[in-house]
């Protein structure tokens, strides 16, 4: 028999000691420990190296106590999306105090996708989630601005701030991906050229024909025609 005294009482046989040390130091860690280091793994190796084992050696512990506070990795991973998207809508958000602050709205999503790459493809592509497009709080007050600056409808309104995503999305992935080199310069450039190009598209989309590509008549026919 094993005596061993603990704090709050005299356990006998060892074995109840070892459980309640065990107990210990599970209790150690939060959620948000978990959450925070589950963001940090993410942030330097993807998505797909989150799994129970890289995230407690990461911790330096156990895979116990991550299933003390989770019933299973889908939980956490949930959570760690959500914290993902929570920053990069905060890192949004203080684009409307800025004039124009469409284009600061742009700007700032290139530089995330650009700072933040693997984040980045989170929030666009959210795993163990219902995907789904983020309209930020932030992209409700840009379109109100677009309609009284612009004077055109909140559906055209809408459609600028979608086309604008995708475009600056295509943006942050091409240069975080190294494709092209990058600076401020160019990134409002090119937001400017294509914003201005959008914003003449949607006043006259709903008298704009919807083209669709057809194959051509004759293979040898030169695409400009001599």
């Amino acid at each position: 028999m094993y005596l061993c005294r603990t704090d709050d009482a005299t356990l006998t046989f060892g074995q109840p000691f070892i459980e309640h040390s065990i107990m210990s130091r599970k209790a150690l860690f939060t959620k948000e420990d978990f959450i925070e280091a589950g963001v940090s793994l993410v942030r330097d190796l993807g998505i797909e190296a989150l799994t129970a084992r890289t995230l407690s050696k990461r911790m330096g512990c156990s895979t116990s106590p991550i299933f003390s506070v989770y019933e299973n990795l889908s939980q956490l991973k949930d959570d760690v999306v959500k914290r993902v998207c929570e920053m990069y809508e905060d890192y949004v958000a203080d684009s409307i105090n800025y004039n124009p602050a469409f284009k600061e709205f742009g700007r700032r999503v290139v530089q995330f996708g650009i700072n933040e790459p693997r984040l980045f493809n989170l929030v666009m592509q959210p795993i163990g989630q219902e995907h789904h497009h983020f309209r930020t709080p932030v992209e409700v007050k840009l379109e109100e601005e677009l309609c009284h600056l612009y004077h055109i409808t909140q559906r055209q309104a809408r459609v600028l701030v979608e086309q604008m995503q995708i475009f600056t999305t295509g943006m942050a992935t091409r240069y975080s991906s190294g494709w092209d080199a990058y600076s401020d310069e160019t990134i409002n450039f090119n937001l400017g050229a294509a914003f201005l190009g959008m914003l003449m598209y949607v006043k006259e989309m709903d008298r704009l024909p919807i083209v669709s590509p057809l194959p051509r008549d004759n293979d040898n026919q030169p695409l400009i025609p001599n």
